[in-house]
């Protein structure tokens, strides 16, 4: 989150950068960034920093259980949430996997432990 939040203003145009995640995210969950020229001549809006966070997170976690971070994405809050919590029940069960398969084996043959 701090990496996009650094990167989504170009300070030296101070422009929005459009290619970058967090104008996206904005974008896409209806809450675009906008320039305040008669107030606080800064950029305000975009999501807010639940959106940010949880975003981060499944990031995170798709890059992590190596699901990838493809064209079918959930948009919403929930719909992230959902979706890493079912990367860590999908990780446990992967663990469980390795360890049982990993113990036939050392029952097998026990030079495997070591």
């Amino acid at each position: 989150y701090s990496i996009g939040d650094y990167e989504v203003i170009d300070e030296a145009t101070n422009t929005i950068k459009m290619d970058s995640w967090l104008y996206q995210l904005a974008i896409s969950i209806g809450s675009p960034y906008r320039y305040n020229a008669s107030g606080s001549g800064q950029w305000e809006g975009g999501p807010g920093k639940d959106s940010l966070y949880i975003t981060s997170l499944y990031f995170t976690m798709t890059s992590l259980t190596t699901i990838g971070f493809g064209n079918i994405a959930p948009t919403t809050d929930g719909e992230k949430i959902f979706s890493v919590a079912m990367m860590m029940v999908g990780c446990k069960y992967e663990l469980l996997k390795a360890f049982c398969f990993n113990h036939s084996i050392v029952d097998l043959n026990p030079r495997f432990l070591l």
